[in-house]
């Protein structure tokens, strides 16, 4: 199910691949940014007593459960 018909969509598609590589990969990069501080905020809310080295090891886990982490993360 999708909240976007299909000509928008479409539109929007248009208009990402017509931006220069370089701005797509900022944006890019600004939406995984973005990602990352909205999972650790959801986890320092849900964990208030997790150091935040201990924060990003359980975002790094629940982020790719089948990866075989290192032992540091796990």
């Amino acid at each position: 199910m999708s909240d976007t018909s299909r000509e928008v969509d479409d539109l929007r598609l248009a208009l990402v691949r017509g931006l220069e590589p370089g701005v797509r990969l900022r944006l890019a990069l600004e939406a995984s940014a973005l990602a990352r501080r909205l999972a650790l905020t959801r986890l320092r809310q849900a964990h208030p007593g997790l150091t935040e080295r201990e924060l990003v090891a359980q975002c790094l886990r629940d982020c790719f459960p089948a990866l075989d982490l290192p032992a540091a993360v796990r």
